[in-house]
């Protein structure tokens, strides 16, 4: 004899799981509200490496100049600098009119992927349940918001 997973009724026919739609249905909301809970676990007391879902383009640099504001790239710069993420410059042709005349020249930009940003996230982590330090919490956040920039960016 079998019985329902979410309600303990008693199964017939061809049910295997559930006895009815609303029970189906109630399992899919709590799974739902689980997968929520789960995907923003860096922000319980239970601090662990988060995992991040697949992005297409996740190994694409884009220049940080091009991307975020100097003070997101000033804050970027000092947390790679203490995770010691490599740092990889691209080359970016810029324009300007000098003396009436159009000249150009080349400049090293910071280029950073989502990646690199996933690996901040998880030195963050890291650092915060080393230390202890629940003000860290809001720094994952920032970094948190600048990869959602970043993703929609990619997106076009």
């Amino acid at each position: 004899m079998k019985f329902c997973i979410q309600c303990g009724h008693k199964l017939c026919g061809k049910q295997t799981v559930y006895c009815s739609k609303e029970c189906t249905n109630a399992y899919v909301r709590l799974k739902k509200i689980n997968d929520k809970l789960s995907a923003n676990k860096i922000f319980s007391d239970n601090t662990s490496v988060t995992i991040f879902p697949k992005v297409k383009n996740r190994t694409k640099r884009l220049l940080v100049v091009d991307t975020i504001s100097y003070d997101d790239k000033s804050f970027l710069n000092w947390w790679i600098k203490q995770s010691k993420v490599k740092r990889v410059y691209d080359i970016k042709k810029v324009t300007f009119i000098r003396n009436g005349s159009i000249a150009s020249r080349t400049i090293p930009c910071l280029a950073l992927n989502i990646a690199d940003l996933e690996k901040l996230v998880n030195y963050v982590e890291l650092k915060m349940k080393d230390n202890h330090r629940v003000d860290l919490k809001d720094t994952i956040r920032h970094i948190l918001k600048i990869r959602a920039r970043w993703i929609e960016k990619l997106k076009g």
